[in-house]
């Protein structure tokens, strides 16, 4: 069995199940959708399995099957109406691959865990708590989709999941498929957690490097890809009665970082995704604290814009990141560490990028942080803290 084709064949069924709902919130709601945008591969490939007759474009009822297939409603009118905006056309009755490359970008359910949950019961079709080939096969025949020959068929698919080997796939094994696709997924490829060990040895006084940062007693604040809580747990211990909030896209680190913590009542730990942190959070946090992450994330105005809404008046964005120094120079515990060079960003490129992305923060410092690292302080306007 090959490990990677199965990989590919969950990862497009959760895929379809996804722009399943996005389709019916669309044309629930109709939001204003964007121009479209050349497909990333993976869309190319979804797009493929969805074009049930090959003719090159996906028509309503390959749409509406898609519905179906995921158990989600299909109404054709405002099926059309949907497939109308998306292209700029009354008429138009289907779509190209970069037109369906916009629903894929658009956001999908904010919380990883709700998804999780929906996913599960959509192909746990009789509610039995398992899902069985049976149940996987129909789906993915449902949903258009053929499993590849390399992942192995269906019992393959199985057992690449099934922990006990009962042939069936419960809500906690299905739980790490999920958080594996969701990890897969993520846009950060340029970023990766080190070992728990060698990352506390590059910053033994966490705690020290926060007040650096500008955090103080009573602030509450966010930790945007927090890890293994390094700066998590000092952070709750620092702002006292405040809370804290840690979150991470890899369910792993983050239930480490949970279990490290788990004896502060202020801190909390969120499995999320850091583009859509205003869909998570609706509380604003007077700092949030962003770790070794920005060089690594593609849509970096973006996430600025998100953190920016997220900020109390004169609430801090704390940035952290690596130094522009070759990785061959940056040696710890005698081995090379940290991104490639080329994707790392230097301080001024970092301020450039952030103030350029919301005219209303101001870089209030600059932090050295050596050896390997250096700090920006933004404050958010209307508004100061002490």
């Amino acid at each position: 069995m090959n490990s990677e084709a199965t990989a590919r064949a969950w990862d497009e069924a959760l895929a379809a199940l996804d722009l399943a709902e996005q389709l019916e919130t669309l044309c629930r709601d109709m939001p204003q959708v964007g121009p479209a945008i050349a497909p990333p591969t993976s869309a190319s490939e979804l797009f493929r399995r969805i074009d049930r007759n090959a003719d090159g474009r996906i028509d309503l009822e390959e749409l509406a099957g898609l519905l179906e297939g995921a158990g989600r409603r299909a109404d054709p009118t405002r099926l059309q109406e949907l497939v109308a905006r998306i292209t700029g056309r009354v008429e138009a009755t289907d779509l190209g691959p970069a037109e369906l490359a916009v629903l894929l970008r658009l956001d999908r359910i904010a919380d990883p865990g709700q998804r999780l949950q929906e996913r599960f019961r959509l192909l746990d079709r009789d509610g039995s708590g398992h899902v069985s080939p049976d149940e996987l096969r129909l789906c993915l025949e449902a949903l258009g989709l053929a499993v590849a020959e390399e992942s192995g068929g269906m019992d393959a698919l199985i057992a690449a999941v099934d922990r006990d080997a009962d042939g069936r796939v419960d809500a906690e094994e299905f739980r790490r498929l999920f958080q594996d696709a969701e990890n897969r997924q993520r846009r950060c490829s340029n970023t990766s957690m080190p070992d728990r060990d060698w990352w506390g040895s590059l910053w033994p006084e966490p705690a020290d490097t926060l007040l650096q940062m500008g955090l103080r007693p009573g602030m509450a604040m966010l930790d945007v890809g927090c890890g293994y809580g390094l700066f998590t747990i000092p952070a709750a211990r620092l702002v006292e009665s405040r809370p804290v909030v840690g979150l991470d896209i890899d369910a792993d680190v983050l239930e480490q970082g949970r279990s490290l913590g788990s004896g502060l009542a202020n801190c909390s730990w969120v499995w999320g995704d850091l583009r859509q942190l205003r869909q998570t959070f609706t509380t604003p946090f007077e700092m949030v604290f962003l770790h070794s992450t920005l060089h690594g994330i593609d849509d970096k105005v973006g996430l600025v814009r998100e953190v920016h809404a997220l900020l109390a008046p004169g609430g801090r964005f704390a940035v952290v990141n690596w130094l522009p120094i070759p990785r061959e120079q940056t040696i710890w515990l005698g081995l090379p560490r940290g991104p490639k060079q080329e994707v790392r960003m230097g301080a001024e490129a970092t301020a450039d990028l952030v103030l350029g992305a919301e005219p209303e923060l101001r870089l209030e410092r600059t932090v050295p942080l050596p050896p390997f690292h250096y700090g920006l302080i933004f404050t958010k306007a209307d508004g100061a803290i002490a």
